[in-house]
C-alpha cells in the first residue's frame, strides 16, 4: 500500500518504501518531488493535482475506485485511492494524505475472466445447436438463442431461473428432470438420445438429438447439467417420408 503526503502545489513531503519502489526511487529522492518530476504523465499529474486540491478545499475525504498510473519505467498498476484533507490548527486544509492500495492483479483477473465470457458468449450466440447450463435444481443458467426460439421467450432474463416445467409438458419435463437429477448423482453423461419437444408456448414440434454431461466445479463436483441439442427435425421428416414412400410402394 502506497502512503504519501502532499501540499498545495504537488510536492511530496511524506511517502513510504512501497510508493518509492514504484516510481523506481528512494524515500529520499521522491521527498519534495512531484508526480511530474518523478517521470508521470503530464495529463495524470494533472488530474492528481485536481483531485488532491479539491480535497483541501473541501476537507472532505475522496475515493477513487480505481485508476491506472503509469510510471517513468512504463509500467501501469491500478490503485483503489482514499484521499484525505490534513488540517491544521486554524481550520485550513493545504495538504493530502493519500492511500493507494494496487489492485493491478485484480483488475487484470477481472478483464480476463471478462474475455473468457464475451468469448463464450460469442460461441453460444454463434453456434446453431441449442445448448444450456442448469445448475443442481435443474434450473436454467445459461441458454443460447436457439434455446430461446424453441421455448418460446425472447430475452434471457425469461427463462434464468425457471425449468423445463415452464416451458414443456409436464411427462417430458418429468422425463429430463429425471435423467438429469440422475446424472448429477451418478456423474454419467447421456450421449445422443433422440427425443421429441413440444414447446407449451408456441406449440412448436422439434426432434432433438440429445447430449446432457455433468457440470463439475474445481475440485470435480458435479454442480449442474451442460446440454447440447442437435436438431435433427428435417432428417426425422426426411426419414418418415421415405418409410411412407415405401410404404406405399410396398402396398
Amino acid at each position: 500500500i502506497m502512503i504519501f503526503v502532499k501540499d498545495w502545489e504537488g510536492h511530496f513531503l511524506l511517502v513510504n518504501q512501497a510508493f518509492a519502489q514504484f516510481n523506481g526511487v528512494t524515500v529520499e529522492q521522491a521527498l519534495g518531488k512531484t508526480d511530474l518530476a518523478l517521470g508521470i504523465d503530464e495529463k495524470q499529474v494533472e488530474g492528481f493535482l485536481h483531485d488532491d486540491r479539491e480535497v483541501m478545499t473541501s476537507r472532505k475525504n475522496k475515493l477513487i475506485a480505481q485508476e491506472a498510473v503509469n510510471n517513468a519505467r512504463g509500467e501501469t498498476h491500478w490503485f483503489h485511492t482514499m484521499k484525505v484533507p490534513l488540517t491544521a490548527a486554524d481550520g485550513k486544509s493545504t495538504r493530502v494524505l493519500g492511500v493507494a492500495t494496487d489492485i493491478t492483479e485484480r483488475i487484470e483477473t477481472e478483464t480476463a475472466l471478462e474475455a473468457q465470457h464475451n468469448l463464450l458468449r460469442t460461441l453460444l450466440d454463434n453456434i446453431p445447436d441449442l445448448i444450456d447450463v442448469k445448475d443442481a435444481e435443474s434450473r436454467f443458467v445459461i441458454a443460447n438463442p436457439p434455446v430461446l426460439q424453441l421455448l418460446g421467450v425472447s430475452e434471457l432474463d425469461d427463462l434464468i431461473g425457471k425449468s423445463d416445467f415452464d416451458f414443456l409438458p409436464a411427462e417430458q419435463a418429468r422425463r429430463w428432470y429425471e435423467i438429469e437429477q440422475s446424472i448429477i448423482q451418478s456423474g454419467q453423461s447421456i450421449m445422443n438420445v433422440e427425443e421429441q419437444v413440444v414447446s407449451q408456448l408456441t406449440g412448436q414440434t422439434r426432434w432433438l438429438l440429445v447430449t446432457k454431461v455433468p457440470l463439475r466445479d474445481g475440485d470435480g463436483t458435479v454442480t449442474g447439467i451442460v446440454t447440447m441439442n442437435r436438431d435433427i427435425t428435417d432428417r426425422k421428416r426426411a426419414e418418415a417420408a421415405f418409410d411412407a414412400e415405401i410404404t406405399r410402394l410396398v402396398n
